[in-house]
């Protein structure tokens, strides 16, 4: 069995902050993924990027 130190309350609370940004990164993605798959059945493209969603809406 391999033992670990604690970790601090900060260290804690940076690696929360990490994960939730991680969390809602993954879920804008997810989103315009999903916003941009729609747009294509109606023959709508534009670029990559969070930029371009505006124009598929």
């Amino acid at each position: 069995m391999r033992f670990v130190p604690m970790k601090s309350a900060d260290q804690q609370a940076v690696l929360m902050l990490v994960g939730m940004r991680e969390r809602v990164v993954a879920a804008q993605t997810q989103l315009s993924n999903t916003i941009r798959g729609h747009a294509a059945e109606f023959g709508l493209t534009a670029g990559k990027g969070m930029s371009h969603i505006p124009l598929l809406l």
